[in-house]
């Protein structure tokens, strides 16, 4: 599954005019190597408006001259980010530029959905500026981007206000926005998200973590409980958080079973 979604990639960015013989980088390391400008990685921190610094690594592909570029944007931060999918590209003679949104995963500033546009603009003006071009071979002509999940929603956003990408590649992506849509409203209308998220995202990788995870779903649950009781009996909103904030603090966080 993950050869034939590298070989869907790639083969995306190549039959897009990108890149040389990318078709077999998802599976075959290249003939030779550039001894001259070997494949190389190198980490920096790139500058926001915002004066947040965005933890980045660029993939730098062998061989001389400039060289497309694929701006990688990953999921919602957690443990997957997609870097096998940068090697790849790498091997296919991309220069790839992955990053971390502000707020996330040590980074400085604030970590929210808006941000993490800035953030991708952030970027490609980055891979757009001469000293850039210039330091680390970018062919800012040819630009493409490419994202999974979450990053997929914050490619097809980013490319569709920003006509000079060429190409955009959106692997299962994730609109928040819809999902964000699901908790507006009636807490009562909407209370079965908050149950079907729980039981999804805190489902165990193995029996040993059965109990942990069912103290989180119950813990879960109970405080979705004890919030919309509070939004029934108080309805000025600086009353119930208020309220929520001095339950919080009155309730024992952990409840062995």
């Amino acid at each position: 599954m993950k050869s034939t979604l590298l070989t869907c990639l790639v083969l995306t960015l190549a039959l897009s005019g990108h890149g040389a013989d990318a078709s077999d980088a998802a599976t075959h390391d290249p003939a030779t190597v550039d001894l001259q400008y070997p494949p190389t990685m190198e980490s920096l921190r790139i500058p926001t408006v915002g004066g947040a610094q965005l933890n980045a690594i660029i993939y730098r592909a062998g061989g001389a001259g400039l060289h497309p570029v694929v701006v990688m944007f990953h999921g919602y931060p957690g443990n997957e980010k997609n870097l096998d999918l940068a090697q790849a590209l790498r091997r296919g003679g991309y220069h790839v530029v992955w990053f971390n949104y502000r707020g996330s995963w040590g980074g400085g500033g604030v970590f929210t959905m808006s941000n993490c546009l800035e953030d991708a603009r952030q970027v490609l003006a980055f891979v757009r500026s001469a000293p850039a071009v210039e330091k680390y071979g970018f062919d800012a002509s040819r630009i493409a981007v490419a994202g999974h999940s979450l990053g997929g929603w914050v490619a097809l956003l980013t490319a569709a206000h920003d006509p000079a990408i060429q190409t955009v590649v959106s692997l299962a992506a994730w609109n928040p926005v819809v999902d964000l849509n699901r908790f507006e409203g009636d807490p009562a209308q909407h209370a079965i998200w908050v149950v079907v998220t729980t039981l999804v995202v805190m489902q165990p990788d193995d029996r040993s973590n059965y109990r942990r995870i069912l103290e989180r779903i119950i813990g879960t649950l109970a405080g979705v409980g004890v919030a919309f009781a509070l939004t029934q009996v108080l309805r000025a909103e600086p009353l119930v958080f208020a309220a929520l904030v001095v339950t919080a603090a009155a309730l024992p966080h952990h409840i062995p079973l």
